[in-house]
């Protein structure tokens, strides 16, 4: 199993700032683990602070304060379209 400082360090090293980044794909085949586990690490990473971003082109560790800020923005319109998604899910229940 995948250690979040193993996919840190990697990260780090070899997919410093968006130019190098790589797809989940990629990752799994590295660390020998499926999608799911490197979407965890990730999410976990993030919430420990540690500046991992991800664009249509994978996932990558931060060069600058603009990646994060990238992918913060990146994120929060995923909020926003998972949140209409529920609005008309439950628009469906109350007919």
């Amino acid at each position: 199993m995948i250690q979040e400082k193993q996919l840190e360090e990697y990260l780090k090293s070899n997919c410093f700032g968006e130019d190098n980044a790589m797809f989940s794909k990629e990752l799994e085949k590295i660390f020998h683990t499926n999608g799911n586990a490197i979407r965890e690490k990730v999410n976990s990473l993030r919430q420990q602070g540690i500046p991992i971003c991800s664009s249509s082109n994978g996932y990558y560790y931060a060069s600058s304060k603009m990646d994060v800020i990238k992918t913060i923005s990146n994120l929060s319109s995923r909020i926003v379209g998972i949140t209409k998604a529920i609005s008309g899910l439950n628009s469906y229940l109350k007919k």
